[in-house]
């Protein structure tokens, strides 16, 4: 049977949209939604939309993205799974006809596993999550970070600095003639006795020794500009002193922490850009908040998104994309999405040997599985080091054959560091042993 172009079209995407592999979940949670996300509820096991009114002002244009929800969980055997995801996707386009030609909508597949029974599975979510294309609220804690951080760049001023001249001289001993000519007689020479003339038996010349400096090189001598700043805005400048103590390859990118506990450590980064502009030649930098302010339940590693990459040579576009990513996200749970913001970053920019990752040594790192398909070196900053420093961080440094550039202390190297290693880190003193840090002793 014939059918036509439009339906050859619809049947290849649905095809396309099944052969999706499935994120894995226990339960999706509902709970909680963003203002960009709607639910198109299905019953279980039907094909039919819940409720219509769903549908009020969704048009294809207006869509992102598309998630597939349903359960594993069936009460017969032979139930075919795949074909009612396949019918509920046909009523799906009926309901909005041509939802499924848009080809910039990305598909993702969401497979529930917790439930065991009928009730605990009619009781979970079916049908689709739709993302709208628009950005999320601001978070309103995001001003106040960003206000303080504009302070500290408005800070940034330019000053003169005098360096004198210091002349280096060496002590060497000179002899020079005296104009008189020794005897050849010892007993004459040592009364004193001396000629004028050298005569004809040639006497030798008398020498006397002075001491004389000599100038060996010269420093100084010259004005230097310097960019300085304000850091009382700022509780402290560990993550700067670490910055400005780094060798600076141009084919190195940043990946920068942006959710809320890190504001300061984010002033400070782009303080650094802000105090040495050739920083930003080549630049390459991705900033990341965990997800956008997506629900915490729906958080899939590999998925959680909220990564914002820009490479430029422009410090207010940089900057610029650093308040985007504040604004569009605070990270929510603790664990974040730092490996997927790494593979982005590897992807984004090929050219980059290194990835230099400033990370919130309070929260873990959700998608630590994902590594194995991080082939770039990651040098650690962790920042926020209150007790230990975090398993994550530093399993990260040793799986992709890093260093871990402490904030006021020393550069480690954890693939050639021995048990039993102590290293200081302001009056804090640690020990490496068996892969982990553990605070040992702090200093009054």
């Amino acid at each position: 049977m014939f059918l036509p172009f439009f339906l050859q079209a619809q049947n290849s995407r649905i095809e396309a949209i099944m052969a999706i592999k499935p994120d894995i979940v226990g339960e999706l949670g509902t709970s909680r939604l963003p203002s960009s996300m709607r639910l198109l509820s299905m019953d279980f096991a039907g094909a039919q939309f819940v409720n219509p009114t769903e549908f009020k002002g969704l048009k294809p244009d207006s869509v992102a993205a598309i998630k597939l929800v349903y359960t594993r969980f069936r009460e017969l055997e032979d139930f075919d799974q795949p074909e009612l995801n396949r019918q509920r996707l046909q009523i799906l386009e009926k309901q909005i006809p041509g939802i499924l030609s848009r080809g910039e909508i990305r598909w993702e597949v969401l497979e529930q596993r917790n439930a065991v029974t009928r009730e605990n599975a009619a009781r979970c979510f079916h049908g689709f999550v739709v993302v709208m294309k628009r950005n999320p609220s601001p978070r309103p804690e995001s001003r106040m970070e960003i206000d303080i951080i504009e302070r500290v760049l408005r800070s940034v001023y330019d000053t003169s600095i005098d360096i004198p001249l210091e002349i280096d001289y060496k002590i060497k001993k000179v002899r020079t003639p005296t104009g008189k000519y020794l005897p050849r007689n010892l007993k004459k020479r040592k009364s004193g006795f001396r000629y004028d003339k050298p005569g004809i038996w040639f006497r030798e010349p008398e020498m006397k020794v002075r001491r004389d400096s000599v100038e060996r090189g010269r420093k100084g001598g010259y004005t230097v500009q310097k960019r300085d700043f304000d850091a009382s805005f700022l509780p402290d400048t560990f993550l700067l002193q670490t910055l400005n103590r780094l060798p600076s390859p141009k084919t190195k990118a940043v990946v920068q922490d942006v959710t809320a506990s890190m504001s300061p450590y984010t002033a400070q980064m782009l303080v650094w850009l802000a105090l040495r502009p050739g920083l930003l030649d080549n630049g390459q930098y991705l900033f990341f908040n965990d997800g956008d302010n997506m629900p915490d339940e729906w958080k899939v590693p590999g998925k959680t998104g909220g990564i914002y990459p820009i490479s430029s040579n422009q410090f207010d576009s940089v900057k610029a994309m650093a308040y985007r990513a504040m604004r569009n996200g605070s990270g929510g749970d603790m664990p974040e999405n730092n490996i997927e913001a790494l593979l982005r970053a590897a992807k984004e920019f090929p050219d980059a040997d290194t990835l230099l990752m400033i990370a919130d040594n309070t929260a873990g790192v959700k998608d630590m599985r994902l590594i194995v398909s991080l082939k770039k070196p990651v040098n650690v900053i962790p920042c926020n080091i209150q007790t230990n420093i975090h398993a994550n961080l530093v399993d990260i440094a040793i799986k992709t054959g890093g260093l871990i550039y402490f904030p006021d202390g020393p550069v480690f190297n954890p693939s050639k560091a021995k048990d039993g290693t102590k290293i200081d880190i302001g009056r804090k003193t640690f020990e490496y042993s068996k892969k982990r840090f553990t605070l040992v002793h702090v200093r009054r």
